[in-house]
């Protein structure tokens, strides 16, 4: 084994961090603590997630920019970019960790890449797409965040 994901919570990634650092590569897939992992924690790959190509548009890609300030040796500007993310991450909250409809979130990461221009399309069974007014709700609160 040369490598492990850790989709648990931080504090898991730390314990495995600690654990097997030095034998393996130890990466999470959050990106609310990619830019920490990055500089306090010398993690430089982030795999296995959703959040750059449903977090960015092609004209505005903060992940990016954050990912290349950090790895430059500028932290602190890589934080002021990062903070901007801040109101999807609301939303990411809200659609993708919260789950609303208890199920998988596959529906609501195919409705949310749909809704930005990508080719969502349906989930397959036994998963159901998002109803009308749950994808409502979600353009809603992307277009408040201004992606779509």
């Amino acid at each position: 084994m040369v490598g492990i994901k850790v989709g648990r919570d931080h504090g898991r990634y730390l314990e495995l961090l600690a654990a097997f650092g030095e034998q393996m590569l130890v990466c999470s897939p959050h990106e609310e603590t990619w830019l920490e992992n990055m500089t306090s924690h010398g993690q430089r790959v982030y795999m296995s997630s959703a959040a750059p190509y449903l977090y960015q548009t092609p004209y505005w890609q903060p992940m990016r920019e954050y990912t290349r300030l950090a790895l430059a040796g500028e932290p602190a500007k890589a934080a002021e970019v990062a903070a901007t993310l801040d109101p999807v991450r609301a939303v990411a909250a809200r659609w993708l960790q919260g789950k609303p409809r208890r199920i998988d979130n596959i529906a609501s990461i195919k409705a949310w890449a749909g809704l930005v221009g990508m080719s969502g399309g349906p989930v397959r069974p036994p998963l159901t797409s998002l109803t009308a007014a749950e994808r409502a709700g979600l353009a809603a609160d992307l277009a408040a965040t201004g992606l779509c």
